[in-house]
């Protein structure tokens, strides 16, 4: 964008640019319903969305939103258990009962996110040995062991 002066927005283009933003970002039908000509709303939608100072405002407001949509891996977290402890006490629920699926799936999503189920190697082998063999058997354990 050019370093020139931004005009002040309209009461339409602010219309425009709310609208724009709700529903789906269909320029066509955010013009028609700011008050646009209906006729022309698919070629004012084009120039309203070339022009420096909607773009700026649509930058500013979609940055903002993407500010408060970020999640932190510590809200994550505060947010499951406070949705955990609603489960287990039955705040919010319709019949005022606890809610133990609900709870269940809240302590699996954290123990995920913490890293309790990461994943385990396994090993697998048929093995014939003789009671003279162990000493054997434990040199091939070993060698495994060094996988895990």
């Amino acid at each position: 964008m050019s370093e020139k002066k931004l005009q002040k927005l309209t009461e339409k283009q602010e219309l425009f640019i709310r609208h724009y933003l709700t529903n789906g970002q269909n320029g066509n039908q955010a013009a028609i319903a700011a008050g646009y000509n209906k006729k022309n709303a698919r070629i004012r939608a084009s120039q309203l969305l070339t022009c420096d100072n909607v773009k700026k405002r649509l930058q500013e407001i979609q940055e903002r939103k993407g500010e408060s949509l970020k999640f932190t891996y510590e809200n994550k977290l505060k947010m499951l258990a406070e949705m955990a402890k609603k489960c287990m006490t039955g705040d919010n629920m319709p019949n005022g009962n606890s809610h133990p699926s609900g709870l269940t799936s809240c302590i699996s999503e954290m123990n995920r996110m913490q890293g309790d189920y990461a994943p385990t190697k396994t090993l697998n082998a048929n093995l014939n040995a003789d009671a003279k063999d162990f000493d054997q058997l434990d040199q091939m354990l070993s060698l495994y062991e060094k996988d895990f």
